[in-house]
């Protein structure tokens, strides 16, 4: 394991990072998430599909995490869920598609595991988002996402909520997720929500 507390950390988008050789040495403990960022990641960026952002130590030059998110339409069965984590508009008491961003991807390589990197990241990403809302009036619902069976707690534990509450953990290999945009400006503003 490699100690965070001995890195320079910075962040930049996937298409300007130059150094493929880092990306090539990632390695989450996924293969699925890590084959998409070593082979698919910086295409959807370029062409604007979803943007990736990365996380490494200029000192070392290695890649501590990434993230990918994209703009959506999340589609929510509002009859099934508690309409409080949803702002719906009064005029349209059954809307079901609402704006999302959507986090497709978010990994940090297992030398950077349990350090909460992956906490800190979640938590610049919410910064961004919170930014974009304001400063550009980017309009949207909630972040959406689908947590793997392993990586479900984590996403509970920082605040996002499943969208049907009564699936079985078990059964699953992934959990439809979410975090309201209110859910999120108050953790920001707050800045008490990863402590």
């Amino acid at each position: 394991m490699k100690d965070i507390n001995k890195a320079k950390v910075k962040a930049c988008r996937m298409s300007s990072f130059i150094l493929s050789d880092s990306v090539k040495k990632f390695d989450s403990g996924n293969k699925l998430i890590d084959d998409f960022f070593k082979n698919e990641a910086l295409e959807f960026d370029e062409k604007n599909i979803a943007a990736t952002t990365i996380y490494y130590d200029e000192i070392t030059e290695d890649v501590v995490g990434f993230y990918t998110i994209a703009a959506g339409i999340v589609s929510i069965k509002t009859s099934k869920i508690d309409l409080k984590r949803i702002e719906i508009p009064t005029t349209r008491e059954t809307m079901e598609e609402f704006p999302s961003v959507n986090l497709n991807y978010f990994a940090v390589d297992k030398e950077y595991q349990s350090q909460r990197v992956g906490t800190a990241m979640m938590y610049h990403l919410f910064l961004d988002l919170v930014k974009s809302n304001y400063d550009h009036g980017i309009g949207f619902s909630c972040i959406f996402l689908e947590a793997l069976n392993g990586a479900y707690d984590f996403y509970e534990q920082i605040g996002f909520e499943p969208i049907y509450p009564y699936q079985e953990k078990m059964y699953l290999s992934s959990y439809q997720m979410m975090m309201s945009v209110n859910r999120l400006i108050d953790l920001v503003r707050l800045d008490d929500g990863f402590n």
